[in-house]
């Protein structure tokens, strides 16, 4: 049955640097003209002074050498942070062209600790260059945890050359690997594979197979308008098992059909679970439904910081114009897990009107993660007034405080350089 479906899909859709080397300085990026501003390692308060002394960013020469006085404390970040870190300001180094983060990652991609190599695919996922994806491509016929890191990398790429390597996990016994294949194949929504799904949803119905790839095999076919996928959907809404009604909330909110609203709506006013009721407030919001959102406030404060958690990870599902408000307010939360996605949140929808909101946050923030995703957030949004806050904390002790008002100086000033029309290599 398998080999069968395999088919069917098939059918229906016709060398590495020593990190020695690396921080020898052996890097593309930089080649670029020598800085008059030099950053040495223990002396970055000394560099930050000497940029206010010298330069102003209110000019285009300020705003270049600002630029290379962030690049240089990231480059130290190759040479001086802890392994995970170090993979975090290679991807950040990476997606501004620096071949040098290709041949760190590259490296890490293959060590013996779990959580440096799932830092390392994370960051080629998000470089998203040739070279990530040929590093990803190959990382995928090393092991079985190979397999899983590279496709969880390639799905963060979106690159489209991954196709058979989604076709390929179909075939796995891993549910992990099957998971991310179905996910990489609805990420693509490519029509011609819609029979062969149906085929693959009939086989993961069996009740031993884990049910969160049929959910995500339904959502799928659901979100091309399929019957068979949305009826699927509709039944599990109704599952003894909680986790499984929450995903499906969850889940539907991705889903442009009338019928889902009604669906969410009785969710939200009669499932026993808080959590469920609380992701289907969220997907009510892609359907302009605001009605859930007094519930999902009540539940950032509740005394289970997994609710707690659960409610700050929907916003991420939320139609955020909807959601402002609730969002928003959050950045009060006692909990930083909940204040980081929020930063998060705000972030990734580029709502500059709380640029000021957010830089008074990061002055007032404690926790060191929550902090840098705030900062992170305001090289998303901030203007010029934000660069002070961000060189505050360019010399910080906490090396992911550190490198994230880096990573933020250089995209506030490649933001204002690339608006006046000046290159920002």
């Amino acid at each position: 049955m398998k080999t069968n479906v395999t088919l069917l899909i098939r059918s229906s859709f016709l060398v590495s640097f020593s990190v020695f080397a690396i921080l020898s300085g052996i890097s593309a990026f930089a080649a670029e003209t020598t800085p008059v501003l030099r950053v040495e390692p223990g002396k970055v308060s000394e560099a930050v002074a000497a940029y206010r002394t010298q330069y102003h960013p209110s000019t285009q020469h300020g705003l270049s050498m600002l630029r290379q006085l962030a690049i240089q404390v990231l480059w130290l970040g190759l040479q001086d942070s802890a392994p995970n870190e170090r993979n975090v300001v290679a991807g950040i180094l990476g997606r501004w062209g620096d071949q040098a983060a290709l041949w760190v990652l590259e490296d890490a991609i293959h060590s013996n600790k779990p959580m440096v190599r799932r830092t390392a695919a994370d960051a080629l996922g998000d470089m998203a260059t040739p070279g990530a994806v040929c590093v990803l491509r190959r990382l995928y016929d090393t092991d079985e945890e190979g397999k899983r890191l590279a496709l969880s990398g390639l799905r963060r790429t979106r690159d489209k050359t991954a196709l058979l390597y989604y076709l390929d996990a179909l075939e796995s016994e891993d549910n992990n690997l099957r998971i991310q294949g179905i996910g990489g194949l609805r990420e693509m929504r490519i029509p011609t594979l819609m029979p062969a799904l149906r085929a693959v949803l009939e086989q993961e119905k069996e009740p031993k197979k884990d049910p969160m790839v049929a959910l995500l095999v339904a959502q799928s076919l659901a979100i091309s308008g399929d019957s068979a996928g949305f009826a699927y959907l509709a039944d599990k809404l109704t599952d003894k098992r909680e986790h499984v009604r929450d995903a499906v909330a969850g889940l539907l909110g991705s889903v442009r059909d009338k019928r889902v609203e009604t669906l969410l709506r009785t969710t939200l006013a009669k499932d026993p679970g808080i959590t469920v009721r609380t992701t289907a407030a969220a997907s009510l919001t892609r359907f302009q439904d605001a009605s859930g959102l007094p519930l999902v406030q009540e539940a950032l404060t509740d005394i289970d910081f997994r609710v707690r958690l659960a409610a700050a990870i929907s916003f991420s599902r939320m139609d955020y114009t909807i959601a402002r408000p609730v969002i928003l307010s959050a950045l009060g939360s006692r909990d930083p897990l909940v204040r980081t996605h929020v930063y998060k949140v705000i972030g990734e929808n580029e709502d500059g009107q709380a640029a000021t909101v957010v830089t008074e946050a990061v002055g007032q923030e404690q926790d060191r993660y929550a902090q840098a995703q705030a900062l992170w957030t305001l090289g998303r949004i901030g203007g010029r007034e934000a660069i002070g806050t961000a060189l505050d904390y360019l010399p910080d002790n906490r090396e992911e405080v550190r490198h994230a008002s880096a990573e933020a100086l250089v995209m506030i000033s490649d933001r204002f350089l690339q608006d006046s029309g000046l290159s920002v290599e």
